[in-house]
């Protein structure tokens, strides 16, 4: 099964309104408000038109947590974070499904996908907090061709 029919197979029809409230809340207090499944996060990354950026580790992962108290507990690149993605964080071990159709092997990984399941970004291993932004910041900057080439395409001659 490919990375998109996956998506589209976990993450169903739209069935309800995101709470967009709790999300602006969280980006103000400078911490991550993580989901924990893949369904309710695609819902959020539509309505929100974000891309999803999947953290996977797993609770024996000494760099995983270090990653998300040191990297992720920026207060600047978690609001950043929580205005430009929907944060989604999968136990390796729990959500074996979902690594394995993402191909994940090294933790602590980092997928970044659209709502299209388009790969925008991928990052093993721990990083230090700007250059995780960097990668961050690559992701978007994809997001961004991705849309321009569909406009171009779909624009009529």
């Amino acid at each position: 099964m490919d990375r998109r029919s996956f998506i589209q197979l976990s993450m169903g029809a739209i069935a309800s309104q995101p709470l967009l409230h709790s999300v602006l809340a969280a980006a103000e207090t400078g911490k991550v408000s993580w989901f924990t499944a893949l369904k309710p996060a695609h819902q959020q990354a539509i309505s929100r038109q974000k891309p999803l950026l999947i953290i996977f580790g797993a609770s024996w992962c000494g760099f995983c947590h270090k990653l998300e108290k040191e990297t992720l507990g920026d207060k600047k690149l978690a609001q950043f974070v929580m205005r430009e993605f929907v944060p989604v964080k999968l136990d390796f071990d729990k959500d074996d499904k979902a690594a394995k159709v993402l191909e994940v092997e090294v933790l602590p990984a980092t997928v970044i996908i659209n709502t299209e399941a388009e790969l925008l970004a991928r990052s093993n291993g721990f990083h230090e907090a700007d250059k995780y932004a960097e990668i961050l910041h690559s992701a978007i900057r994809r997001q961004t061709e991705i849309l321009q080439a569909r406009h171009t395409t779909t624009k009529p001659s």
